[in-house]
């Protein structure tokens, strides 16, 4: 991978959008994606801000808020190929120092003035006004509560990040070498660097100190500074937890409450009061010493239980001003070799978590699944859509980020990339974070989805593992899923132009999300999903349900954050249970050839799954006349019962019946399928599903 990969990235995104985004732009949206990827960001947002605070100019390219750890970042995008435009080649480049520096400073201008209280120029619904709001109230710089970061497509020097550095604000610097190297793997490693402080004396025996640094599993004690670790979390906050199952629970639980207590009023019994922390490495450096061994440095460290303890010593540092030098935390530390790490770490995480207690759906990490909709995706082909000309498309599942970008920057020739370009569109490109946000703002969790790519992302791995009731039951996505989602993908989208169209620019993603959660719900999760596959276009009555639902969510939304940040109030379930009181009318009429899809399905049988389509083309209506039938007929009463309950509560709920309950359902339907008043509805394949032929 190289600095091509990154340019060809940074093409699709500025030309796959509908209204076309501006170079920087889409430089942002490129190199951020990939950075909170990394796991460094929650929803990077571009909201240029451009002033003079007396005679020093000021600028700010997006913003990020992590709520969790409470600390806001701001960027600047340095673009070192501007002289090159963005579909012709580019060579490497160095980010000047004189330009890093002169970003870092315009930044650093910025923040301090509108914490000050200086209002830079904006309109009214200018997204970056929430910017504004978070850095004048709940992100202040002098709290440790702010990070400036730039982003830049050049290789910044030695000297160059040295220098901004030392910057009045706490400094991050994304440069193209970073950045691949990041894609490369992935992620990007932490090294732990214990020289600093002289070392940890920890507890090995000599022979397995030999074994550890021949590249063999081991284990080694020792204990950590509080302040060291404090220090660590505060720099790279939630990638020193990448493999915790679990993110910082807040100061809400006992245990939690019980550290923060000792932290800020008992730091000499931190020590005998804490489990510690249990830690993975890949490779250490020990260094022998006359009391045993020094541990110097841990490559790709990562804290996989005892998130919580760090999370909290770094957190009261910041907010509480503590002095935690007198503490001490416990640290077992197993050196796992990479090539085992992914086999031994979720196991080592899994078993030593034990302070919190933990749902088996903490677990649940990227699997065949995805692998699975990643082969539909090379092989499921649509007939055209309004763009291609008649030709066939693919709609391309980026499993991994940078996919795309790779795949064509290994074609050699023009006409190669050209062809790929034909059959794989970047207008019809979606990574897994997209993924996330088509399905969980469909499964009606708009306020999910508002969280950003990665959390949200976390939550459907969660939806999609906790509806398993074993390993047996879950079932890779077959090609029919795949299309209702590329049919996902074709609403979120069309829901994007329109807020284009209507002159909407701020909170976009949110505004479509919750849009999309109103239509899911009056349409009980039914949409004619072959209709849209086939034309590869939303059909006029759901687009005009769109047009009615972005405005009446977008003055829903603002009326009820009121002074709060827009963005951050939408993450709230309240937002969404005011958007739902308001009970927004779409006016559809959903005809019989309109079908129920659920992400839920997803873990459930393909029996079920059938099962469930023939039960959702039944009405509320219908459903109570197989109930009369079953009463009338002498049935068993909980047939006649749980046909009301689909008639009453689920269809109604648009939630699908449970495993029992489909059991149940399936009996009466099978008896009762040919009273009139289904006669019309149910077709010969429908009566196979329920007599499980095959």
């Amino acid at each position: 991978m190289n600095i091509e990969s990154i340019r060809q990235e940074i093409y699709e995104t500025a030309n796959c959008a509908d209204s076309g985004l501006h170079r920087t732009e889409a430089i942002f949206r490129s190199l951020a994606g990939t950075v909170a990827e990394a796991g460094f960001l929650t929803d990077p947002q571009f909201t240029p801000i451009r002033f003079k605070s007396g005679r020093q100019q000021c600028a700010i390219d997006g913003y990020d808020i992590d709520e969790e750890d409470g600390v806001i970042t701001v960027f600047t995008v340095i673009d070192a190929h501007a002289a090159t435009e963005l579909d012709r080649p580019w060579a490497d480049a160095t980010c000047a120092k004189k330009d890093l520096d002169q970003a870092v400073k315009e930044m650093v201008a910025a923040i301090e003035a509108i914490g000050s209280g200086t209002r830079p120029p904006l309109d009214e619904s200018d997204p970056a006004q929430d910017l504004v709001k978070s850095l004048q109230t709940d992100y202040r710089a002098e709290q440790g509560r702010v990070t400036c970061c730039v982003l830049t497509t050049g290789r910044v020097t030695n000297m160059g990040a040295d220098s901004a550095a030392e910057a009045a604000i706490r400094t991050a610097v994304w440069d193209a070498d970073r950045l691949i190297r990041t894609r490369e793997n992935g992620r990007e490693q932490l090294v732990a660097d214990f020289e600093p402080i002289g070392g940890l004396p920890c507890l090995v025996s000599e022979h397995e100190a030999a074994e550890i640094q021949e590249g063999r599993v081991g284990v080694l004690i020792a204990k950590v500074p509080g302040t060291f670790l404090a220090s660590l979390y505060n720099e790279h906050r939630m990638r020193l937890l990448e493999r915790n199952v679990r993110a910082f629970l807040q100061f809400t639980g006992k245990v939690n409450k019980g550290i923060r207590e000792t932290i800020r009023f008992k730091p000499e019994h931190f020590l005998s009061f804490n489990n510690g922390i249990a830690v993975t490495a890949s490779k250490v450096r020990l260094s022998k010493s006359p009391g045993g061994y020094l541990l110097l440095v841990a490559e790709d460290f990562q804290i996989v239980n005892g998130g919580q303890t760090t999370a909290s010593l770094a957190r009261c540092v910041r907010e509480d001003k503590a002095d935690v030098s007198a503490i001490a935390v416990a640290m077992k530390l197993t050196v796992v070799p990479e090539e085992l790490i992914g086999e031994l770490v979720p196991l080592i995480s899994r078993y030593a978590n034990t302070q919190n207690r933990i749902q088996e759906t903490d677990f649940f990490a990227n699997n065949p699944w995805h692998i699975e909709l990643e082969r539909h995706s090379r092989a499921v082909e649509a007939e055209r859509d309004e763009l291609s000309e008649g030709r066939p498309i693919r709609w391309y599942y980026e499993r991994v980020r940078g996919q795309y970008a790779e795949e064509l920057a290994k074609l050699s020739t023009a006409p190669r990339k050209a062809a790929f370009r034909s059959r794989n569109p970047s207008r019809a490109k979606f990574t897994k974070t997209d993924l996330a946000r088509y399905l969980l703002a469909w499964e009606q969790e708009a306020h999910t989805v508002s969280l950003g790519g990665q959390k949200c992302f976390v939550r459907l791995m969660a939806v999609l593992g906790a509806t398993a009731t074993n390993a047996e039951a879950s079932q890779l996505p077959g090609e029919e899923e795949f299309r209702r989602i590329c049919c996902l993908a074709l609403l979120q989208r069309r829901g994007e132009k329109i807020c284009t169209e209507l002159g909407i620019v701020g909170y976009r993603a949110n505004l479509v999300a919750y849009a999309i959660m109103v239509l899911s719900i009056q349409t009980m999760k039914r949409l004619p999903w072959r209709k849209i596959w086939t034309s590869q276009a939303v059909p006029p009555d759901i687009d005009q349900a769109l047009r009615i639902a972005i405005p009446a969510c977008d003055m829903a939304i603002r009326e009820s954050a009121g002074p709060r940040n827009v963005s951050e109030w939408a993450k709230k379930p309240d937002c969404r249970q005011f958007v739902l009181d308001r009970k927004i009318e779409l006016t559809l009429r959903p005809s019989i050839d309109w079908d129920q899809f659920s992400i839920k399905d997803m873990a459930r049988p393909k029996g079920e799954i059938d099962l469930i389509r023939v039960f959702c083309k039944l009405n509320a209506e219908q459903w109570l006349s197989v109930a009369n039938a079953a009463r009338r007929g002498g049935a068993n009463p909980v047939w006649s019962g749980v046909a009301e309950t689909m008639a009453n509560r689920l269809i109604p709920a648009g939630r699908s019946p449970s495993e029992k309950q489909t059991k149940v359902l399936r009996k009466v339907l099978t008896r009762y399928s040919g009273i009139a008043a289904l006669r019309k509805v149910l077709s010969n394949e429908d009566q196979r599903i329920l007599s499980g032929g095959s």
